[in-house]
């Protein structure tokens, strides 16, 4: 008879019948939280003045295997960069990455999905005392599935991972539409999200099954301090928005993957602005903790605040105009004719442009500019320009010609036109900061 894998023994560990043979063989130790000294006082009171039944002491045993579980679960699926090793060198090919994609979306984190939401409503502390072994089991069956799941994702990705590694470079895959690096690069960056989500779902479940040692009166001073419940709710809720992103990453076309990383930064343009202004303009709210007053800036140091304002803004306007009015659309194709590389470059432009802005008015809120930060920010200025010409000249190639035109299709592209005149202004604006900055 074939002896099981590691794997499959590993399962095995966290089945049902395991735990229950288990019992029946061994005495299991009482799990502790070490951090938590209210656990260990607790556990030595109930040691002391509890004499437990053969029925009781049976569900005691029960509580600490699942506890044992749960952080089992977390250290296993925590070391993200312990990716199983994948011995095959074979480029990934349309059939391997339909089959791969399918069994995700269809089959695996859908039931993902299920377990954690399950998971989340039987986890109830009130119900999980009164429990005679019904709901034990009910967790214990779910910890199995959840670690087969898990285990059959992180594999799926490290394949898709690993085979990529061996295709076309990312500056030359512009013909792969989804079997492109940046594709297969998104979908491990999301898996390990997801899973960071997971393991915060298994700590809080270990500690809710520890918290279950604790008298009354002990839990009542814990309870004040960690809301076990509640956090299992949202670090469930977050496990399962990462369950979504991923299957939308993997549905969704090239503008989506493109939309999603500057939805997460475009807005935070707008706290730069009111930073600006609040440091051209300070309130009398303003001032330091220890109550001084902060110091007024220069008046060259006013200029290039003001000469930045012009600057934030249309770099602000640049995205939302095309996450309002252009890559919201549905495309003429899922993929455009980009390379990985370009595609990376266009996504992380929001979030340079961020930072380069931010990182400018930080020089500039400390008033006294030295030699070598006025140096750093023509560097910044530039930087910000020039970043903009390749992203506008990405957009101009590769996405407004895939933006369907409802009205007058033959005439030119009003998405174009629009950014031939946003180019202008910013171009101004651009030189005018510049030469603001040479007064400093």
């Amino acid at each position: 008879m074939k002896s099981p894998s590691p794997q499959q023994q590993q399962t095995t560990d966290f089945n049902l019948l395991g735990i229950n043979r288990y019992l029946a063989q061994t005495q299991a130790p009482s799990l502790l939280l070490a951090e938590n000294p209210l656990y260990l006082h607790s556990a030595c009171r109930m040691t002391e003045s509890t004499v437990e039944t053969p029925g009781s002491e049976l569900i005691t045993k029960k509580r600490d295997l699942i506890g044992k579980a749960f952080e089992d679960l977390r250290t296993k699926h925590n070391k993200l960069s312990d990716w199983p090793c994948v011995s095959s060198i074979v480029p990934l090919d349309q059939a391997s990455w339909q089959t791969f994609t399918v069994q995700l979306q269809s089959s695996l984190l859908p039931s993902l999905q299920d377990q954690i939401t399950h998971l989340s409503k039987i986890m109830e502390r009130s119900d999980l005392l009164k429990d005679k072994g019904t709901k034990f089991d009910q967790i214990s069956q779910i910890q199995s599935e959840l670690d087969q799941i898990l285990y059959q994702i992180v594999s799926l990705v490290a394949v898709v991972r690993r085979r990529t590694l061996f295709s076309p470079a990312e500056t030359n895959d512009r013909h792969l539409k989804e079997l492109k690096g940046f594709r297969a690069q998104g979908l491990q960056s999301r898996a390990e999200s997801l899973i960071s989500s997971l393991c915060q779902v298994f700590r809080t479940c270990f500690a809710l099954m520890e918290s279950l040692k604790l008298t009354s009166q002990e839990y009542t001073r814990y309870s004040r301090i960690h809301r076990d419940k509640v956090m299992l709710t949202l670090h469930s809720t977050r496990a399962v928005e990462e369950i979504e992103r991923v299957i939308t990453w993997l549905n969704g076309n090239e503008f989506y993957n493109i939309r999603e990383d500057w939805e997460d930064n475009v807005p935070e343009i707008d706290h730069i602005i009111r930073q600006v202004i609040e440091v051209i303009n300070p309130t009398n709210d303003s001032d330091d903790e220890d109550g001084s007053e902060i110091e007024n800036p220069s008046g060259p140091t006013i200029q290039v605040l003001q000469s930045m304002i012009p600057v934030i803004k249309l770099s602000r306007l640049f995205f939302k105009k095309l996450l309002r009015s252009g890559m919201k659309e549905t495309p003429l194709q899922s993929f455009t004719d980009m390379s990985s590389h370009q595609i990376n470059i266009l996504c992380d432009s929001a979030r340079s442009a961020l930072c380069n802005l931010d990182t400018i008015c930080e020089y500039l809120k400390d008033h006294e500019v030295e030699d070598e930060g006025i140096e750093h920010i023509f560097k910044l200025i530039n930087e910000i320009s020039s970043d903009f010409d390749t992203t506008m000249l990405l957009v101009v190639l590769y996405v407004a010609p895939l933006i369907p035109q409802v009205n007058n299709p033959p005439s030119p592209n009003p998405l174009t036109t629009w950014l031939v005149d946003w180019n202008h202004l910013f171009l101004i604006a651009i030189q005018d900061c510049t030469s603001a900055t040479k007064l400093l």
